[in-house]
């Protein structure tokens, strides 16, 4: 258990730096994701030595993205990835990072974005399209049914 629940932290720690990527850090930021005794994720300040630390809920987003993630790279899953509204409390940096390495991340992605995460035109809708195969709006008919109308 201590070896998978080691490699679930070095994984996620893999992936949080690469969606911080385009984040401007200071140099005293030496956050680390650790894995706490009952196997959640928090944000733990100078390498891991300090305390654990707050975030804002697009950094909470993110690092609980990157819990579910090495979870599913540790154990060798593959396959599609869905994510319903992914963008929702992101900021721009995180946006950007997200849409470039997600896709890497999976076999296939699902986006279910909702509208104003992806505007039209925007720098984020311009990354995304060489990225889509398909669009679909979803039209409810009913409150148990929905049907997907290509665009």
């Amino acid at each position: 258990a201590f070896y998978s629940k080691q490699k679930v932290e070095v994984i996620a720690n893999d992936l949080y730096m690469k969606f911080r990527a385009n984040r401007i850090l200071d140099e005293e930021d030496t956050n680390v994701l650790k894995i706490t005794e009952s196997y959640g994720l928090n944000i733990v300040m100078d390498g891991g030595e300090g305390d654990e630390t707050d975030t804002s809920e697009g950094g909470s987003q993110i690092v609980a993205l990157c819990l579910i993630l090495a979870l599913r790279q540790s154990i060798g899953l593959q396959g599609p990835l869905f994510m319903d509204t992914p963008m929702g409390r992101l900021d721009k940096r995180y946006r950007d990072a997200l849409i470039n390495y997600l896709p890497k991340l999976g076999t296939q992605l699902i986006l279910f974005v909702q509208p104003g995460e992806i505007e039209e035109f925007s720098e984020l809708d311009k990354a995304t399209k060489p990225l889509l195969g398909r669009k679909y709006d979803l039209i409810k008919e009913t409150n148990k049914v929905s049907r997907a109308v290509k665009k």
